[in-house]
């Protein structure tokens, strides 16, 4: 019997990208030097939302980066996730046996805690 092949892939958004190359902007009215090196850093997160992609693949939560798969981590070894700051997120952490992981919120935070509690049976840290 075949085994079912699973691939949910977590949508983009740009809005933790856009938001820190906005605030930097702002921040060029004062700080010149600071507010330009915010807005470069918020256009390597626009490079990173446009390159990097999640996928729930059947076993493992997968990071995939121009179309080739990068790493793996198996849900088995999962310990906890969360997402900080859920009104504004824009933080992914999540603990597995190894190390723990922290990712920039370039997801659909919606789609990726739903996966999570699909994928993952573990509760979320609050």
């Amino acid at each position: 019997m075949p085994i079912e092949t699973v691939e949910i892939v977590v949508p983009p958004r740009f809005n933790l990208a856009l938001s820190v190359i906005a605030i930097g902007a702002i921040a060029t009215q004062w700080l010149l030097g600071v507010g330009i090196a915010v807005m470069i850093f918020g256009a390597f997160l626009v490079f990173q939302t446009v390159t990097i992609r999640i996928i729930f693949a059947a076993e493992q939560f997968e990071v995939w980066q121009y179309g080739k798969r990068v790493i793996g981590f198996p849900y088995k070894e999962w310990q906890k996730w969360q997402v900080f700051w859920p009104p504004v997120p824009i933080l992914f952490y999540f603990r597995e046996i190894y190390s723990p992981h922290f990712i920039p919120m370039l997801f659909d935070h919606r789609i990726l805690s739903q996966n999570l509690k699909k994928f993952i049976p573990i509760e979320p840290q609050q």
